[in-house]
């Protein structure tokens, strides 16, 4: 039951008995919330968005004080109940998306304390109570185990159609034992804050049997593979009022100001004390990878072309007279990674085409061999690593590569000029593009983010076509005709930076074989 309550204008006016019945009222108010507190839950607009959207798997990331716990905890209790009491009855969202049977569910804290915290503590007035007793009809709940530590790990719920069960696990509990969460079978699992990709594959597995959906609420402070999951490509240009849709996934951002029950004085006060970095994700729900991605500058729209170009033959085949670079960064266990680059007679630089390949160097040399026929190769690059000399026959990876006939110098090492010079590259309006087939290059530009433990300094993983392409870009990437072979270099024509157009007076560029074609 809503009560409005008076004005203090209004209360001043109120007679003694009235206001006896007032405070009657308000305690049979509070009593009936602490009885059945999901029929007192009030979304706000984007709550609800998430709670009405008919998908298997849905993803709001959100910024902190969104709400996100609580609209996890009611969506839990709904599937529980089998019914959202909040929507009156008669329409079809009370039930929507809900089996209508006894379900079996999983909420996955961060550890056993926050879960308690937030989600399952029974003990104190309403405020105090976790977020699933606070909205858990008192009549409903059949009964509460807990574990040798005195946390709650299962809740059993008298529901419309049977006993319903939830589950808690943490990922405290699955980093100290991964074989912790294997061989359950789930109805739906809620994830409340970022989880290891490990842990949700050994658990995803148990939504098969039932064909289960999922819920994933979270800050995205860390675990950058949920975004991944839920969008193709991390800079899908998604208006945080609009969901995402990609199959029966479904990402809804949101931010603080979107809980309407907050002062927004009171956010900006603490929006104040953040980071741009901090500000993006706590405030407005983007994840701290997106805040935190080296190449701001890359866009989809104006670096990604999906189209054959005019005059090629293929998205991967330019004419003959463009003049092709590569780059490539081998590895003696992860996959080799190898970046194309094509250079017109304008000046404009074609990142067309990759291969990121797991198998021995000389696999990768016929590979390149096959890429590189007939072409008008100016020089490959390698990273210093590949120079060096194997201790048992004191071979080396580049020295396997020129047996193939495959030429490599020794590419620059400095990242941080490196970064500086393709930032401003990308800025060059229509001197970078890159096709969209070389998907582990756009991944990457994603994924390569400052390392928060070095100052200026790339995180060492998910780099390796970023490593190729400021190595390219030091190196030299300026036009050369397919018969000049004396290594002199032809200025570009008709762009606005002359950096990609002139060598460094200071590095003095490398000397290559032009003569070597590929053929």
């Amino acid at each position: 039951m809503s009560v409005a309550l008076p004005s203090p204008e209004t209360l001043d006016s109120f007679s003694e008995i009235e206001r006896m019945r007032l405070h009657k009222l308000l305690r049979e108010r509070k009593d009936q919330r602490k009885k059945n507190g999901i029929a007192f839950y009030r979304p706000h607009a984007k709550q609800q968005m998430f709670h009405m959207a008919p998908f298997r798997y849905r993803y709001a990331r959100v910024g902190n004080r969104f709400g996100k716990s609580t609209m996890g905890a009611a969506e839990d209790v709904a599937w529980l109940l089998g019914e959202r009491p909040w929507i009156s009855v008669g329409l079809a969202e009370r039930t929507v998306g809900i089996p209508q049977r006894p379900v079996k569910g999983v909420l996955i804290v961060s550890d056993w304390d926050k879960g308690t915290e937030i989600f399952t503590n029974q003990m104190g007035d309403e405020a105090a109570r976790g977020k699933l007793f606070q909205l858990l009809p008192e009549d409903r709940i059949v009964h509460v185990m807990k574990n040798h530590s005195g946390n709650v790990c299962k809740i059993s719920v008298k529901g419309l159609h049977g006993t319903s069960i939830l589950y808690v696990e943490t990922v405290q509990s699955y980093k100290s034992n991964t074989m912790s969460v294997e061989s359950s079978d789930w109805d739906f699992i809620h994830v409340d804050e970022p989880i290891p990709e490990g842990m949700w594959k050994a658990m995803s597995r148990g939504l098969v049997d039932r064909g289960g959906s999922a819920w994933f609420v979270c800050t995205m402070l860390s675990e950058p593979w949920i975004n991944d999951f839920f969008i193709p490509n991390m800079r899908e240009e998604l208006n945080g009022d609009v969901p995402f849709e990609n199959g029966q996934k479904w990402t809804l951002t949101g931010s603080m100001y979107d809980n309407n029950f907050l002062d927004p004085a009171n956010i900006k006060e603490y929006e104040d004390s953040l980071t741009d970095d901090e500000k993006a994700c706590r405030i407005y729900g983007i994840p701290m990878s997106m805040s935190g991605t080296i190449y701001k500058e890359f866009n989809l729209q104006k670096h990604v072309f999906h189209a054959t170009p005019h005059g090629w033959n293929a998205k991967h085949d330019p004419p003959y007279e463009y003049a092709i670079r590569f780059a490539v960064d081998p590895h003696p266990r992860t996959p080799t990674a190898v970046l194309f680059a094509a250079t017109a007679p304008t000046g404009e630089v074609f990142f067309y085409d990759e291969l990121f390949l797991a198998g021995t160097i000389d696999e990768i040399a016929m590979a390149l061999k096959v890429k590189l026929h007939a072409r008008n190769v100016i020089w490959g690059i390698c990273d210093p690593l590949g120079f060096i000399a194997s201790p048992i026959d004191g071979r080396s990876m580049v020295d396997v590569f020129i047996e193939h006939g495959i030429n490599l110098e020794k590419a620059p090492k400095d990242p941080s000029n490196g970064i500086l010079q393709v930032k401003e590259a990308l800025k060059t309006e229509g001197l970078f593009h890159f096709s969209s087939d070389c998907r582990r290059t756009l991944w990457e530009f994603d994924h390569y983010i400052w390392d928060e433990r070095m100052v200026d300094r790339p995180r060492a993983k998910d780099n390796h076509m970023m490593e190729d392409l400021y190595r390219m870009v030091l190196t030299g990437l300026e036009y050369i005709e397919p018969d000049d072979n004396d290594g002199r270099i032809i200025p570009f024509s008709g762009l606005s930076s002359a950096r990609f157009s002139i060598p460094d007076p200071v590095r003095k560029p490398p000397k290559f074989d032009h003569s070597v074609r590929y053929r």
